[in-house]
């Protein structure tokens, strides 16, 4: 169940209740200190079902990067819905995904022509969103990073590096953006893999990639690693596919609190109730308790096959 104000409220109701009752029931030190945590954690929570207000739509601009498909397409007409001029980068702007966009909208919207990663692309889309923008004020950044962002997962080290790389670049820029009155913002969305290669991709092509790597790979690795433990990680890749989840609703109404509120949070970790149990978790934690945590994940997993061969 995602975490919505619902959720927020009844966590709200029931911590607030437990501390009265311990207060009550109990007049040692310990019952005292164990009632002022459970007020406290009932504020916190309290505090995130407070309006925060909202900016008005008029006269405001958002540039949106990847609205070709996926989050950027969806949060491009949300935001024009709302009456926002939206300006939405695309990196085929004559493809289907930019077309459809400039079908289904109203006229504030306008497709930029972006590739974010061509230094001479970028430069042509600021100069587009310089003549479409009527005046310039502070704005607001809202970077798109992941839960893998916080924690790293085995074998996926190239993809976490880069959420690492976006928390830490969003973290230095909101720091220095401070003087100049721009905020930034990070939306940290859990498993909502269906708009992206890892949920797009069928069964099929994810065995038909795997396949490729292997047959990449050079001689020493594959006899060090064995077929059966790349199997075994190949399948992991493909679980992760099924469990995706499939209403991401969340994680617009995350990106559009970031853009719209008049305070929006530094972060906004979207998911299910266990991805902010994992948060604390793998966060929090000792490195030595997350440690064993992977260990009881992989218990039962294959080994390499050198290592099978030298100490089995």
């Amino acid at each position: 169940m995602p975490v919505n104000n619902r959720t927020y409220f009844a966590s709200w109701v029931l911590l607030t209740f437990v501390a009265l009752a311990v207060y009550k029931a109990e007049d040692s030190y310990g019952a005292k200190v164990i009632s002022v945590l459970f007020a406290l954690s009932g504020l916190y929570i309290g505090a995130k079902l407070i309006p925060r207000g909202r900016v008005s739509p008029e006269g405001r601009a958002v540039f949106i990067t990847g609205c070709d498909t996926g989050f950027g397409n969806l949060l491009a007409r949300r935001l024009d819905s709302y009456g926002f001029t939206v300006l939405a980068g695309c990196y085929l702007p004559d493809g289907t995904g930019a077309r459809n966009l400039v079908q289904e909208t109203s006229s504030r919207l306008t497709i930029v022509p972006c590739d974010v990663t061509s230094d001479d692309s970028v430069q042509r889309a600021k100069e587009i969103i310089k003549k479409e923008l009527k005046t310039q004020g502070k704005g607001r950044v809202v970077n798109v990073a992941s839960i893998s962002g916080l924690w790293s997962i085995p074998s996926n080290s190239p993809y976490c590096m880069t959420k690492y790389a976006v928390e830490c670049f969003s973290d230095t820029l909101r720091y220095e953006m401070s003087p100049w009155g721009v905020k930034v913002a990070i939306v940290e969305p859990g498993e909502y893999g269906k708009l992206t290669n890892i949920g797009m991709n069928s069964k099929e092509v994810i065995i038909a990639t795997a396949n490729a790597l292997w047959e990449d790979m050079s001689v020493d690795v594959q006899q060090d690693y064995g077929r059966e433990y790349f199997d075994a990680q190949a399948d992991i890749y493909n679980q992760s596919r099924e469990e995706c989840w499939d209403d991401v609703t969340p994680v617009i109404d995350a990106m559009l609190d970031a853009v719209t509120s008049r305070s929006p949070k530094h972060r906004y970790l979207v998911g299910e109730l266990w991805t902010y149990f994992s948060k604390f978790k793998f966060t929090l934690l000792p490195s030595w308790m997350t440690d064993g945590v992977f260990k009881q994940l992989l218990d039962g997993f294959p080994k390499p096959a050198a290592r099978r061969e030298k100490y089995e």
